[in-house]
């Protein structure tokens, strides 16, 4: 008799979820490859971080078919478009310069179809209890989702800067480590009340995500003055 592949998945998914909260964390620390900083951990840190955090998500994605419910569904989306959108700006640091850096068919696929999940879940989740996670999750999602969408139609607009893509790829990373605390915490700190045992997570990461955005903005001012060269042919 087959055994049923659920727990298996779920402990691949809990290993690489506790490596990536400890590797997370020496990236977020580190000293970032800017004005003149080294970067070196940043980079070592932030690349197993990458492989961690997809493995997590991917084996989550699994879990929510074999599984399904919304509260899996509203964590596996809203963790999706935050890593994904924050690695996938690192392609796309200069589109004035250069036309090749913007939005690809993939990316437009994965935010409409994480924009679509978003609406559903608003739809679907009960405001109270565990629905409180979800309906907060899927809000996130659509606010993401709308500003890559606004992005990808206006690429030089507003609030457009030759250094958009770290202040980018600095929040919606920094939201996609905390929805891994925030899983991790749903699940080990049962001594916190829900929906607060996974919410104190995000609230805590998109506070220091905009922290860190002001922090490098006023640290170099200077970049982001520069204007935005006349756009490649």
């Amino acid at each position: 008799m087959t055994s049923h592949p659920f727990p298996f998945v779920l402990a691949f998914h809990v290993v690489c979820g506790f490596v990536a909260v400890a590797v997370g964390a020496t990236a977020l620390l580190a000293a970032k490859p800017l004005d003149g900083a080294d970067g070196g951990w940043h980079r070592l840190a932030g690349g197993v971080f990458r492989v961690a955090q997809g493995a997590v998500i991917a084996s989550a994605a699994v879990m929510t078919v074999l599984h399904f419910t919304p509260y899996f569904l509203g964590l596996t989306t809203g963790a999706l478009i935050a890593f994904f959108s924050g690695l996938r700006v690192l392609g796309r640091k200069r589109p004035d310069l250069d036309r090749r850096q913007r939005a690809t068919v993939l990316d437009w696929a994965v935010t409409l179809v994480a924009a679509a999940i978003g609406v559903w879940l608003v739809l679907q989740a009960d405001p109270k209890g565990p629905g409180a996670v979800v309906r907060s999750t899927a809000f996130s999602v659509l606010a993401y989702a709308a500003y890559d969408l606004y992005r990808f139609v206006h690429p030089l607009g507003a609030p457009f800067s030759p250094r958009l893509w770290l202040y980018e790829h600095l929040f919606k990373m920094t939201s996609a480590y905390f929805g891994a605390v925030a899983a991790f915490s749903g699940n080990f700190l049962i001594l916190f009340p829900e929906p607060w045992r996974q919410l104190w997570a995000v609230v805590v990461g998109q506070v220091l995500a905009v922290g860190l955005v002001v922090y490098h903005a006023r640290r170099s001012p200077r970049a982001d003055a520069v204007r935005a060269r006349p756009r490649a042919a």
